[in-house]
């Protein structure tokens, strides 16, 4: 297998040519992969670097899929404001027991081998937590971008998680790992990685990063936020969580989870369709895929009642006199009156309201994703509010706010008062002005937020795309096109060409895309 196959969809292969040396030694290689087991499912972002591990096996290799029981114990602070909240042995321990059998949907069973870093971890004496705590500096690891921000605004930062990049760091030690995969977001613990292992006197493995997958919210995916595809879902649900990506990440997504290329071609619904059946076929098998595809078809493209629906023992008669619900339930509702009479009681009277459209037009609905969740974050309420278009506002008044819709006021003003209606029902006045500020500030001013990301990047001359991918995910070719097309401004000036001296960004806050913002630090 060839070094592209090997490396394909990398963004980072760190130091340059250090994989070819490995792969001169004439003996299978020990690749690395490390999971916390925060959460008990592996998503389909997360197999991304599984997909690596199994095109190593394939080529004669061998996984070494670390089990995190113990690090768990500390919480992995990569990408976080805070630290992570500490589970409990039980939950580590239960999460733990279903991350092999996931994990072995992606590779070969045969030629992994499964460890748990407590087995090592557990076992350092106080001597030795001093010795691995000698691999580094306060000032080294202060360098990471989210432990510098925190520091920096003040925030609390435990020793515990300071540790937590020496003790990955020796896990590698513990098994002699040759090469080290993770995610992008996992860099520098990762290369801390080498730093450890060569201060215990063994070859510093290869560092290689796989992007973040997006999820269908434009976010990075992620079990805790709930926007994740996760390997153990049922079919029908995989199947459904995978439609809902938008067409725009589809190249992204086969490229990342598929590892094939988008033929433009092709109409995006029956990509997306091939893409669900892959996805879902993978975890569950060929079967179960058509099965999940049919009841995909039935309800939700069809809009008609699944095949197996569940029944129910009716529970013993309580009296109602008025049942509410939206149109789409009056049916169930006037059965309710026919059922209340089969037992001898006055039947209820039956209440419908409207179905809200929302800013696509159709029936708003978590499950497609066209919903403003009464407990969405007040910067994403109010942004979501004003997705609304201006001829659904007289129907929103109305059945939203309850009160009606002056004509005579401007679209944007009467919008905008909707969004701060909403957003201070579900938080409060206050967070409402502060939303209105942050929407004001980033969509209609174009300007970064006051909270801008502030990131470390100390070689003197940078290639951008590689930076841009760091900070945001998705690929360094991704990011070249949107340089390409002016995307990426600094101080909005669209920035040309990919490579920059450091001096001319410094300090500067650069925009990547529409509401992207971080800020490079002063050396």
């Amino acid at each position: 297998m060839s070094i592209a196959d090997l490396t394909r969809n990398a963004v980072d292969v760190l130091p340059r040519g250090a994989l070819e040396d490995k792969l001169k030694l004439g003996r299978p290689l020990r690749v690395k992969l490390g999971i916390d087991v925060t959460s008990p499912d592996i998503h389909v972002g997360r197999a991304i670097p599984l997909q690596r591990m199994r095109a190593f096996q394939d080529d004669g290799h061998i996984g070494v899929l670390i089990v995190g029981d113990y690090t768990t114990r500390i919480g992995d602070p990569s990408g976080r404001s805070a630290e992570r909240p500490i589970l409990s042995d039980e939950e580590i321990d239960a999460n733990a027991r279903t991350y092999q059998e996931q994990a072995f949907q992606i590779i070969d069973p045969a030629k992994t081998e499964v460890r748990f870093n407590g087995e090592w971890l557990s076992k350092l004496t106080y001597a030795g937590v001093v010795g691995l705590a000698r691999t580094a500096t306060v000032a080294r690891i202060l360098e990471r971008d989210d432990f510098a921000n925190r520091f920096a605004a003040r925030e609390p930062i435990s020793v515990s998680e300071l540790l937590y990049p020496l003790m990955q760091g020796y896990d590698s030690v513990a098994v002699e790992a040759d090469v080290e995969l993770g995610g992008t977001d996992q860099l520098y613990n990762l290369l801390t990685g080498r730093e450890v292992m060569q201060a215990y006197g063994l070859a510093p493995q290869v560092v290689l990063t796989t992007p973040l997958l997006l999820s269908w919210d434009g976010e990075k995916m992620s079990s805790s936020v709930g926007n994740n595809i996760p390997l153990t879902a049922p079919p029908e649900e995989m199947f459904g969580r995978t439609m809902r990506i938008p067409d725009e990440l589809l190249p992204e997504w086969y490229r990342l989870v598929w590892e094939k290329k988008l033929d433009p071609a092709e109409p995006p619904m029956e990509a997306k369709l091939a893409l669900a059946r892959f996805i879902t076929a993978r975890s569950h098998g060929e079967e179960a895929a058509r099965g999940a595809e049919e009841h995909f078809t039935r309800v939700v493209r069809e809009h008609r009642a699944p095949e197996d629906v569940l029944e129910v023992d009716a529970p013993e008669p309580r009296l109602h006199d008025v049942e509410l619900g939206g149109t789409d339930q009056l049916y169930n509702l006037l059965t309710g009156r026919e059922v209340m009479q089969a037992y001898g009681l006055a039947p209820q009277v039956v209440l419908t309201t409207p179905l809200l459209l929302s800013w696509d037009g159709e029936k708003m609905s978590s499950s497609v994703g066209n919903n403003i969740p009464l407990t969405a974050p007040p910067e994403e309420m109010f942004g979501r509010t004003m997705r609304i278009p201006d001829e659904l506002l007289p129907e929103w008044y109305r059945l939203v706010w309850e009160k009606k819709l002056d004509p005579a006021e401007p679209p944007m003003e009467a919008k905008l008062a909707l969004a701060r209606f909403i957003t201070a029902r579900s938080h409060g006045e206050e967070a409402a002005r502060g939303a209105e500020e942050h929407f004001t500030r980033v969509v209609r001013e174009h300007r970064a937020p006051e909270d801008v990301l502030e990131v470390d990047a100390p070689e003197p001359r940078l290639h951008l795309p590689a930076l841009l991918a760091r900070v945001f995910g998705q690929s360094s070719s991704h990011w070249r096109r949107v340089i390409d097309q002016g995307g990426v401004k600094v101080e909005g000036r669209p920035l040309e060409g990919y490579d920059h001296d450091r001096s001319e960004l410094a300090g500067a806050t650069i925009q990547a895309g529409k509401r992207l913002f971080f800020r490079l630090r002063d050396a």
